[in-house]
């Protein structure tokens, strides 16, 4: 992987990962563009892991109060990504090597995204621990390429009722877990040697810094109700990357 190439691809995890597109659908299929068959996997869960670090310093101040309640909510909302993972992670890399399944990923994302639409946001109601679990399901399905975590999660957390803020804030806390829980399993399959790369830290560091921008973004976009507009793009998305796999 050369170091434009690196920076490329933080820049697209940056933006992807957060605003509700899919950061694994886009890393896959520009992978697939540039042709990179090496340790994809790995690179892309150092990405991740920047745009943790985004994370974290964007909701320092939640992370830093929460409370007990919401931690228990947490715990129920990550239970459904851990199982999957579990027993997906060895197939994993299988999956993002399929543009065709990166095709129906992103078409799941546009489903959920156009059904935002006309979400009264006047009845929002309490997260409970159901919902908690029902968000985390739905976390789970972004384990396949093309399906977005922020879109899916925030997406339900509407569907349920809960207040733009708050679906906003409880998305990514619950992030933290599944993306810190993704990394562990994957540096356990990891040789230190193969992590150690200048071009690897520099897509890090271009995500993690593009992440917080991205973010800001979508707290601006869910506030405002234009969630919908992303699922246009994610349909397109599908299509040409449809287009891609009946062409290779």
């Amino acid at each position: 992987m050369q170091v434009h190439q690196a920076i490329f691809l933080g820049i697209i995890q940056g933006v992807t990962e957060f605003l509700p597109i899919s950061s694994d659908g886009h890393l896959a299929l520009f992978q697939s563009i540039f042709q990179l068959t090496e340790s994809i996997v790995t690179f892309d869960i150092l990405l991740h892991f920047a745009t943790l670090t985004s994370i974290i310093i964007f909701f320092r101040r939640q992370i830093f109060t929460i409370t007990k309640t919401t931690l228990i909510l947490l715990a129920i909302g990550s239970l459904p990504a851990m199982a999957i993972g579990v027993l997906l992670f060895s197939v994993i890399e299988t999956l993002y090597q399929s543009l065709y399944l990166v095709a129906a990923g992103f078409l799941t994302t546009a489903i959920f995204l156009l059904s935002t639409r006309k979400i009264n946001s006047k009845l929002a109601q309490p997260l409970t621990p159901a919902k908690a679990f029902l968000i985390g399901t739905t976390q789970a399905l972004a384990i396949l390429p093309g399906v977005s975590r922020s879109g899916s999660t925030v997406s339900t957390s509407l569907h349920l009722h809960l207040h733009r803020k708050e679906a906003f804030t409880f998305s990514f806390l619950l992030a933290i877990p599944a993306i810190a829980g993704a990394t562990f399993l994957e540096l356990l399959q990891t040789r230190l040697v193969d992590l150690i790369d200048f071009n690897y830290a520099v897509g890090m560091i271009t995500a993690l810094i593009v992440g917080l921008f991205s973010l800001k973004l979508l707290q601006y976009v869910t506030s405002r109700a234009k969630l919908h507009y992303f699922g246009y793009y994610c349909l397109a998305m599908s299509f040409l990357t449809l287009y891609l796999a009946l062409t290779q």
